[in-house]
């Protein structure tokens, strides 16, 4: 059952190359954020029996072979069809987010039970062993590997690590970011400059970006009302879901409006210039212009922005991400692990390798 789920994260090379092709014009260099937290997510909503049962028949460092080779997946398509080198971020954490729960206590409060253990479903504690024996064995592997970075945020939210870093290296045009993950919420990252999603589901994955994000609200909509909100930025994307809430966050917000009612009353606003289709950094001329909560609002916004949460990095969290970007290569020691320690799932060393000196 496990390898099916990672599997579907690998997606063909022939749909990659019609999804991806477009955005690497004049690109030389590629970042690729993988959040294992989405990749993980799985594992923890699907019949716990079975996701423990299926872990356990296994190899003990099988889900870290599995793991690995799905950057080696991606590494081997870019430099193989375009010749372009990538860098990859891996970024996971299970503890919970000082900023975001300083706000929300509730914040995100079922999956830290899930992955605390606090669930009163046993199978749950099984397969956090599990994951956490591998995603040690993935911390040690990565150290080995050129251009390969293992990033545990601990107390800062792991989805905000993209932003993070987007933010602090001065981002060049010849540098395409792409973020692998399936969590709607880290759809907003597409906002920044020359950062796309890549939203894996198998045959069906997509590329999200500026152009399309808005359409992630407006999937269910009839074909009647699409082209009545079409038009409203993407840098709307979070306001729409302070005003809603977003339920697998556990972020409660005001009654009575989803997603797309927010959406349409927002549309309205713009379209009766009341309200300028930009982007804005908090929620107090929306709130008064739709007479709703404004503390709820601004608080939903300032837990579901990542450029928000990245700016409120703690120092001691910043050392802590800072310390894990050091990049080290060790070939020959790669390969004696891979002998020793992955024989009946090897990992896939010389595409791993390609593209680096």
């Amino acid at each position: 059952m496990y390898q099916s789920i990672l599997n579907s994260k690998k997606i063909k090379y022939s749909i990659l190359k019609d999804i991806i092709q477009p955005k690497l014009i004049g690109v030389m260099e590629i970042n690729i954020f993988i959040s294992l937290n989405s990749i993980l997510k799985t594992f923890y909503s699907l019949k716990p029996d079975e996701v423990a049962e299926s872990l356990q028949i296994t190899k003990p460092n099988s889900l870290s072979s599995e793991i690995i080779n799905i950057i080696a997946h991606y590494r081997h398509f870019f430099w193989s069809r375009f010749g372009i080198p990538s860098n990859y971020y891996i970024y996971y954490s299970d503890e919970m987010c000082n900023y975001c729960c300083s706000i929300n206590k509730n914040y995100k409060s079922d999956y830290y039970d899930k992955r605390k253990g606090l669930s009163d479903i046993k199978e749950f504690i099984t397969i956090n062993e599990i994951i956490n024996r591998n995603l040690s064995l993935i911390e040690i592997l990565t150290e080995y590997l050129p251009n390969v970075y293992f990033i545990n945020t601990k107390t800062f939210e792991p989805s905000a690590l993209p932003q993070l870093l987007i933010d602090k290296n001065k981002q060049k045009e010849y540098i395409h970011n792409f973020i692998l993950t399936n969590d709607s919420m880290d759809y907003q990252l597409c906002n920044n400059p020359y950062t796309s999603i890549i939203s894996l589901n198998a045959d069906r994955s997509r590329i999200i970006d500026q152009n399309n994000l808005m359409q992630v609200i407006m999937k269910k909509t009839k074909s009647e009302n699409r082209n009545l909100i079409t038009n409203v930025s993407s840098f709307f994307y979070v306001p729409v879901y302070s005003i809603a809430g977003f339920k697998k966050y556990n972020i409660t917000g005001i009654k009575g409006h989803g997603p797309l009612r927010s959406l349409k009353k927002i549309n309205k606003l713009i379209e009766d210039d009341l309200l300028s289709n930009i982007c804005y950094n908090n929620m107090n001329e929306i709130s008064d212009l739709l007479n709703l909560d404004k503390k709820l609002l601004n608080n939903n916004f300032k837990i579901l922005s990542l450029k928000n949460i990245s700016i409120n990095i703690s120092n001691k969290e910043f050392i802590n991400i800072k310390k894990q970007l050091n990049n080290k290569s060790d070939n020959m020691s790669l390969l004696e692990i891979n002998n020793k320690y992955y024989k009946n799932n090897p990992l896939m060393l010389i595409e791993l390798m390609e593209g680096e000196e």
